[in-house]
């Protein structure tokens, strides 16, 4: 009896939608299957018809496949308009079916959501391709992306207010695509619109935001903050080679958002919203942006000195502040960050002292690059390492940093610190017989070996190495 009254349903419902194609031409047709799967929808939405809804799937098809046709003797602002109420019926058809009342409130039916889904996708998609259609005679064409406000801002804010979790996640995504559609590559856009360009990165950006206070999944808090640190990244080091061609301020655009977000981050760690997200953000993004920050500091140190426009000073220019900054930022972040992590001793080790070796590649990278542009020496490798007042040099500001590590150490019986200083002491002294004692003769040994053996003295005498304390190491193993 139960298959009987199913068939008898499909055959009333096959008649229905078959009678506007009989009575009407073009025009009511599409209006009827329109308002017929929205009916469908709404009929559905009370008590469970597996028909009704695989019949608002239907008719959407039909409309979508004979659509454009259907309004051609239309104008084409009337045949807009048309396509847009169409489109916004499909949105409405898709809350009813994902909202259903018999269905589960964490739950939905599989051929309802598969059915909503492609409702609402293509109900958006659309929507915005045909706002964008009324207002492209209208607009330039760079300020023409607003349109995907006209869509996403108010299905976002109802979607919300409706507990509507897919109409947020087809918000959140439609936003993301925004983001990309304004990233794409365009020179003209990124020099003569970067400002009404930068608006609707802050706009979709807010949208996201918005649409991730209702998603609670860690995985879509995932997407959205990844998408948009790409996005942001992309945005700025566009921003700055267009602005600032073969300049170093090209090179620190393209620090800007992940050292920021990684700040950020850091200082947030223990916030409320964090913790609740803390394998996101702490876990899984700090690493990564703390990764790229490195990276950036052996590329950009690596790379041939590009100018500032300003006078170079040593330390004091935004390169070498900027690769300070990342340091010192390490340092910090790897503090908080390591206890958490359940490592051997011996891998805990390594890891403080990836922020020492950066550092010392940064004060290499100082001096040669101070050579460089006031000793007039080639920017390749071998000719920087047969300088022999470039050697010299490194061998003396490797023996200060030395010393005020070991300095530093002894200060604060810090033991592990006043051994880096130490180990570094050693380097030096190996480099002054191995490479500047080949070079006899030369002012540059003699200056070198004088200093160093100088501040051996002084090391010797003002800093000696901690004691060992056997408590300490008794608690350690």
């Amino acid at each position: 009896e139960h298959h009987a009254q199913q068939t008898v349903l499909v055959l009333s419902l096959l008649h229905a939608i078959s009678l506007p194609m009989l009575l009407w031409g073009k025009f009511g047709t599409g209006m009827a299957l329109t308002v017929y799967a929205l009916v469908f929808a709404a009929l559905q939405f009370k008590r469970q018809n597996v028909v009704l809804s695989v019949f608002v799937l239907l008719c959407n098809v039909i409309v979508l496949y004979c659509g454009f046709s259907f309004y051609t003797d239309l104008s084409p602002t009337m045949r807009q308009s048309l396509l847009l109420i169409n489109e916004l019926t499909w949105i409405s058809s898709a809350y009813l079916l994902h909202k259903a009342r018999w269905q589960s409130e964490k739950i939905t039916d599989a051929i309802n959501l598969m059915i909503g889904w492609s409702a609402l996708t293509f109900g958006m998609v659309l929507a915005i391709s045909s706002v964008r259609l009324l207002l492209l005679m209208n607009v330039n064409v760079y300020s023409k992306y607003w349109y995907f406000v006209a869509i996403l801002l108010p299905v976002a804010v109802l979607a919300k207010r409706l507990h509507w979790q897919q109409g947020v996640q087809a918000a959140m995504i439609g936003a993301l695509a925004w983001v990309i559609y304004v990233i794409s590559p365009n020179t003209l856009w990124k020099q003569d619109h970067w400002f009404s360009g930068s608006l609707q990165m802050m706009a979709a950006t807010g949208l996201v935001v918005y649409a991730l206070r209702v998603l609670r999944h860690q995985a879509w808090h995932g997407l959205g903050l990844g998408a948009l640190l790409l996005a942001w990244s992309i945005w700025f080091t566009d921003l700055g080679y267009a602005f600032f061609p073969d300049t170093v301020w090209a090179q620190l655009m393209c620090l800007f958002v992940p050292m920021l977000a990684w700040w950020a981050i850091y200082q947030t760690r223990n916030s409320d919203y964090v913790q609740q997200y803390q394998t996101v953000y702490w876990q899984i993004a700090s690493p990564i942006l703390a990764a790229y920050a490195l990276c950036w500091v052996l590329l950009t140190n690596w790379q041939t000195p590009q100018p500032s426009g300003l006078p170079y000073v040593p330390l004091l220019n935004p390169l070498e502040l900027a690769s300070a900054a990342v340091v010192w930022q390490l340092v910090r972040w790897l503090g908080a960050w390591l206890p958490e992590k359940p490592w051997d001793s011996d891998l805990v080790r390594m890891a403080k002292a990836v922020p020492f070796a950066l550092a010392w590649l940064v004060i290499t990278a100082a001096v040669m690059r101070l050579w460089h542009i006031y000793g007039d020496v080639n920017w390749r490798l071998g000719d920087l390492l047969a300088s022999l007042g470039l050697q010299a040099s490194l061998s003396i500001v490797w023996a200060l940093t030395a010393i005020a590590l070991m300095v530093r150490g002894n200060q604060r019986q810090q033991r592990p610190l006043w051994l880096v200083g130490a180990s570094l002491m050693g380097v030096v002294v190996a480099k002054l017989f191995f490479v500047e004692l080949g070079n006899s003769g030369s002012v540059a040994r003699i200056v070198s070996f004088i200093v160093v053996g100088l501040l051996l003295l002084l090391v010797g005498w003002f800093a000696p190495a901690p004691p060992k304390h056997i408590d300490d190491v008794n608690d350690e193993s």
